[in-house]
């Protein structure tokens, strides 16, 4: 059980690293995504970036989403896992981990207030840093914050990932983390991020391989997805469902 919602909170560093803007000293010096980057290398990691969010759907259609739902499902030592995540407007977030038919973490945030309800009881969120993290959380598509003000983008060269030579972009945010991001100079689709993060007292880097990507009412979204670093064994999980723009209501946000 301890085991299961640890790589729950361990899941959700990716999340914590996905600012909303803030104001800053340093800005980006590349201020705003175009939907016309198509060469096959794009020449600053602004460009990198303006070509994957071309590539899944393009800013305009990315903004008009309002809500979002995505179930996966993979397998651990403790037995089969599902993993709902939920968010809306960009200020509200809410993310269930089951396993074997238990709820073995359920944390919610509508905005303001936030909750995390596991078998051993429900404790509410007061900790500015933790409400913050939570608001993180709840930007459904943080590429689009990267050229907002405080970022900074830097393509930082070409790495070899599976065989493959792939545009290597490091993103600053606004309070100083630092993301390791991995795009595919052919599709332009992320395949992979990095980022340095506190698991159980010790750093370690944690690893997001994401691939399988399909079209979701316009919308291309990665179907698998594997975790490592974070726990002993690399956790590979599989979209069984995706639901964009259907209505989410408030309360499912609402803090227990």
């Amino acid at each position: 059980m301890k085991n299961v919602i640890q790589l729950g909170r361990a899941m959700l560093l990716f999340a914590l690293v996905s600012c909303s803007p803030k104001m800053a000293p340093q800005t980006s010096s590349e201020s705003k995504p175009t939907e016309s980057m198509g060469a096959s290398t794009a020449s600053t990691g602004g460009a990198v970036i303006s070509a994957y969010l071309a590539t899944i759907g393009g800013v305009e259609k990315l903004s008009k989403i309002n809500d979002i739902k995505i179930t996966m499902e993979g397998n651990t030592a403790m037995g089969s896992m599902t993993m709902t995540t939920m968010k809306k407007n960009n200020t509200m977030m809410a993310m269930t981990i089951e396993s074997n038919g238990m709820i073995f973490m359920d944390q919610r945030y509508n905005g303001t207030k936030a909750s995390i309800t596991s078998p051993q009881g429900s404790e509410e969120i007061t900790d500015e840093e933790a409400l913050k993290n939570f608001s993180r959380q709840a930007v459904m598509f943080p590429e689009l914050n990267y050229f907002k003000e405080g970022y900074k983008i830097e393509l930082v060269g070409m790495e070899e990932v599976k065989g493959q030579s792939q545009q290597v972009v490091k993103i600053t945010t606004p309070d100083g983390k630092e993301i390791k991001e991995f795009y595919d100079p052919q599709s332009h689709l992320k395949i992979k991020t990095e980022i340095e993060a506190e698991v159980q007292g010790l750093m370690r880097t944690i690893v997001n391989e994401t691939s399988d990507y399909r079209e979701v009412n316009g919308v291309k979204i990665p179907y698998s997805l594997t975790i490592s670093g974070a726990m002993p064994m690399a956790l590979k999980l599989e979209v069984s469902d995706v639901k964009i723009n259907s209505g989410l209501s408030n309360s499912l946000f609402e803090a227990n």
